[in-house]
């Protein structure tokens, strides 16, 4: 934030001094006008010669100061047009350098996520697969139960016949 703030507070600065500036050459306009305006006066009081070559001399000032002027009001505004120029590069990098980062921060984001999806994809193919084990596990000993239970009930039935035979064999023995 502070970097933000710093082009402002140049901006400001930066306005301030051509303020200045511009009034300095005002000042400097006005102080050519009135030496003009005295250059003037004080050639009509002297005589005519003197005062043409007064009046010429007080022109000539005034001309150069006026020129001063101007030259110090044009150079105020290309400086400011210079800062100005300095102040926009300065915001237009930040600018980039704020979007490259976000977008930084996105990709990186962006690349978290997927690492993220990829494990909870991985876990639940996981989960799936035991899932399936434990279903295939369980049918397994419940067939296997059954089978378990003919098996039985087979040999019961063939001990039963062995007994009962054994017993009719016992019975016809005696």
């Amino acid at each position: 934030m502070d970097e933000q703030k710093r082009p402002e507070a140049n901006e400001v600065e930066v306005d301030e001094q051509e303020r200045r500036e511009v009034n300095e050459a005002d000042k400097r306009y006005a102080q050519a006008g009135e030496l003009y305006e005295n250059t003037l006066s004080a050639s009509r009081q002297a005589g005519a010669t003197r005062r043409e070559e007064a009046q010429q001399r007080r022109a000539a000032e005034a001309a150069e100061q006026f020129a001063d002027a101007v030259r110090a009001s044009y150079q105020a505004v290309a400086d400011r047009s210079v800062s100005a120029q300095a102040l926009n590069a300065q915001l237009s990098q930040q600018f980039f350098t704020d979007v490259i980062n976000n977008l930084r921060t996105q990709a990186e984001d962006t690349r978290e996520m997927s690492q993220q999806l990829a494990d909870q994809q991985r876990r639940t193919q996981e989960a799936g697969q035991a899932l399936t084990q434990e279903s295939v596990q369980a049918y397994m000993d419940f067939v296997n139960s059954i089978f378990s239970f003919y098996q039985g009930s087979v040999q019961e039935e063939a001990g039963a016949e062995a007994a009962e035979r054994g017993t009719r064999e016992a019975d016809r023995s005696l």
